[in-house]
């Protein structure tokens, strides 16, 4: 059992890369069972088919593509799989209960009220190599995957003399689905740290890299909790400056144990990928 949940853990993580040329019967070849015995593992192991699942990261990552100007729906339809913008349309309502048009329209008319953040800093980088534990679920329950990946991270330190968490050690959080259309169950988020030495990860870390490339970063002031106000400020600047580029934005976190740390005196920092 604990083998097939290892086995599966890989899998979604083999999808997510290779979203744009995975099939069912290519994510079925390389898990190594016949198709129907895959089938009803997938099934137990997500809730979902393979080709719902994999339909729906297309989904999901559509919507990131829609805050994306140079792109038309025509361009992120091709980009889900969809011959035609038609049957991209009908999906895309069918599990988010509004079209791309109006989603597309309804973010840049909530944007109106809100007031632009201005960045603190612009800076390009090469990927960064972390450490990585997934929670999916309600973003507020990440800390579920920051407890596991930092008892990996002590635990590595202390008894293994390893340089992890030490004072070069950067942290970092991924938050890959929009909360406003995704369902709260199905929310993904990785907890990460940077690997800072080699170690033997257990099932439930993965190694793992944070895209690099151009990004403007912002500084968010203060509770966790104010975050997704502070996100609405930025996309405001953003849509209004920049063009975003297609890949996830990620926090990180300057306070080196947020436990000690009064709510007013976190730091945030919130990297946006540009062109």
């Amino acid at each position: 059992m604990k083998k097939n949940t290892i086995l599966m853990e890989a899998i979604l993580k083999r999808i997510e890369h290779e979203l744009d040329v995975l099939t069912v019967a290519k994510v079925s070849k390389f898990s190594g069972f016949s198709y129907y015995h895959f089938h009803r593992l997938f099934l137990s192991h997500t809730g979902e088919s393979i080709k719902k699942y994999i339909l729906r990261l297309r989904l999901q990552r559509a919507i990131q593509q829609l805050k994306i100007d140079k792109l038309s729906i025509t361009e992120i339809a091709h980009n889900a799989g969809f011959e035609c913008s038609s049957s991209f349309n009908k999906a895309f309502k069918s599990m988010f209960s509004t079209s791309p048009s109006d989603y597309k329209s309804i973010s840049f008319q909530k944007q109106k009220d809100i007031k632009a953040m201005k960045p603190i800093r612009t800076e390009t980088i090469t990927d960064i190599k972390v450490y990585s534990v997934r929670n999916v679920g309600p973003y507020n329950t990440s800390h579920k995957a920051w407890e596991t990946l930092m008892s990996f991270a002590y635990s590595n330190k202390i008894k293994h003399k390893k340089n992890l968490m030490g004072p070069k050690a950067k942290i970092f959080g991924v938050s890959f689905d929009d909360p406003d259309v995704v369902d709260s169950d199905k929310l993904r988020y990785d907890a990460c740290i940077t690997q800072d030495d080699q170690v033997d990860t257990p099932d439930q870390v993965n190694k793992s890299i944070i895209k690099g490339g151009k990004y403007i970063i912002f500084l968010h002031k203060g509770a966790y909790e104010g975050l997704t106000d502070t996100y609405k400020s930025i996309y405001k600047y953003t849509l209004e400056n920049e063009s975003l580029r297609d890949c996830p934005p990620f926090e990180q976190y300057l306070n080196r144990d947020p436990r000690r740390t009064k709510p007013e005196n976190l730091r945030t920092e919130i990297w946006i990928p540009i062109e």
